[in-house]
């Protein structure tokens, strides 16, 4: 299995396949969920890979760095 798709979850560091572990497969939202359920302990947690909420967080973030630096020179 290719590393990229291997998640560690934080709470027990079990490794899993991302991509299979999706939590609620029946509930109504799973297409767009970007939740993933650690196989081993049931603990939850963002699909960074897949979140745009977090990707334009990043993206702010870095902007932000970026601009805290060019003022502090």
């Amino acid at each position: 299995m290719p590393e990229s798709k291997l998640t560690t979850c934080p709470l027990c560091g079990n490794r899993f396949d991302r991509e299979a572990e999706h939590c609620h497969v029946s509930c109504p939202m799973a297409d767009g969920c970007r939740i993933i359920c650690c196989p081993n302990c049931g603990y939850q947690m963002v699909d960074e890979a897949r979140s745009t909420t977090l990707a334009v967080l990043r993206g702010l973030w870095r902007r932000w760095q970026g601009s805290v630096e060019e003022d502090g020179a």
